[in-house]
């Protein structure tokens, strides 16, 4: 229910703040609230972060999508949609493996840190990136 009504609300921030703004500025949160959930002290206080994360995690998806629409032309926007999201399944097949050597390690957090800013490095260099494109 909390996604339902986060992506509701993803364009209505997108025409406020843009397509990528909104799609950064949620993406980033989002993981800033995941790294906050080993580091919360509390259960209570882990749940409630991934509540905020969840609230929010999904609103970068309708803006991604309709940031790809600006960027590609129609006979474009098939490949490029194809390329970013085979992109996207290829990076996450190695989260299992690591998280495992992770855990056997000992370390339980850690597997929650390394993705979270592993994802909040990723959301800079994109809004770099096309920031100095002019979006």
């Amino acid at each position: 229910m909390v996604t339902a009504f986060s992506t509701l609300a993803a364009p209505v921030l997108a025409e406020k703040l843009g397509n990528l703004r909104t799609m950064v500025s949620t993406h980033l949160l989002s993981n800033v609230f995941l790294i906050m959930v080993p580091l919360a002290g509390s259960f209570l206080a882990a749940i409630a972060f991934l509540f905020l994360r969840q609230s929010i995690s999904q609103m970068d998806v309708p803006t991604r999508q309709a940031f790809m629409a600006q960027l590609f032309t129609d006979e474009e926007r098939v490949p490029a949609n194809a390329v970013t999201n085979t992109t996207r399944s290829l990076s996450g097949t190695l989260g299992g493996p690591l998280t495992a050597v992770m855990f056997m390690a000992g370390a339980s957090s850690l597997p929650i840190l390394t993705g979270g800013f592993s994802k909040i490095l990723y959301d800079v260099l994109v809004f770099r990136s096309y920031r100095k494109r002019g979006f």
